[in-house]
């Protein structure tokens, strides 16, 4: 199980969910795809 930061990274896993509309370095290093960091690349 990935170690969660916040109480929304609980949600997301509870749910499947795998990516967020978010630029927050702390969401990739949480195992979860950062959509706004990707568009950068």
């Amino acid at each position: 199980m990935t170690v969660v930061f916040t109480d929304a990274g609980y949600v997301m896993e509870e749910r499947n969910i795998t990516a967020a509309l978010a630029y927050d370095r702390d969401f990739e290093q949480a195992g979860f795809v950062a959509l706004l960091r990707e568009s950068q690349r």
